[in-house]
């Protein structure tokens, strides 16, 4: 079911209040906890605490400079897809820092943005495709790009799937994952 109208409106109304509130995670206290987040901004905190807690669960990457995209594609996965840990991204800089960490673990999949500042979704697949040449990790191209090139240059990369254009809709998302 896709999300209504009014929905959809009052997500973009509430999006403070969601983006407070959906991200509260509960972990259980250990005595390290304090040291090993000292020194991290709260944000960070909270999404370092979140992926500790999910190591055997997904792992599913929105990016994409858009964050009423992200915040609808992240519930969408969550109401129909919650045995999977999506984590968002603004930009593409930060998703190639964890990958070149190593501490987070490797996406499932991602769903990648075209037309972002700083670095496009074509500069992240070439960037990204240097550190896993081999990668079993799914994109999927969600971008608004009606640009016919654009579609054929997805279909030149390997590890994209398909090209969805926006917004990610739940009749989309069936069988993308399976």
């Amino acid at each position: 079911m896709a999300f209504n109208e009014i929905e959809f409106n009052s997500l973009y109304s509430d999006k403070g209040n969601l983006l407070n509130s959906e991200n509260n995670v509960q972990t259980s206290d250990s005595p390290f906890r304090e040291e090993l987040f000292s020194g991290i901004s709260d944000e960070r905190k909270e999404n370092a605490e979140h992926e500790s807690t999910v190591k055997s669960t997904k792992l599913i990457w929105f990016i994409d400079d858009d964050l009423i995209n992200n915040l609808l594609s992240d519930r969408l996965m969550k109401k129909y897809h919650p045995d999977f840990n999506c984590r968002t991204f603004n930009g593409a800089e930060e998703p190639l820092e964890y990958l070149k960490s190593a501490e987070h673990g490797i996406p499932y999949a991602i769903f990648l943005d075209i037309n972002m500042p700083r670095m496009s979704g074509w500069d992240f697949l070439d960037e990204f495709l240097a550190v896993l040449p081999k990668t079993r990790v799914k994109v999927f191209m969600l971008s608004s790009s009606i640009d016919p090139q654009d579609h054929e240059k997805a279909r030149n990369y390997f590890a994209v799937k398909e090209f969805i254009s926006k917004p990610l809709r739940e009749e989309r998302l069936r069988g993308l994952l399976a």
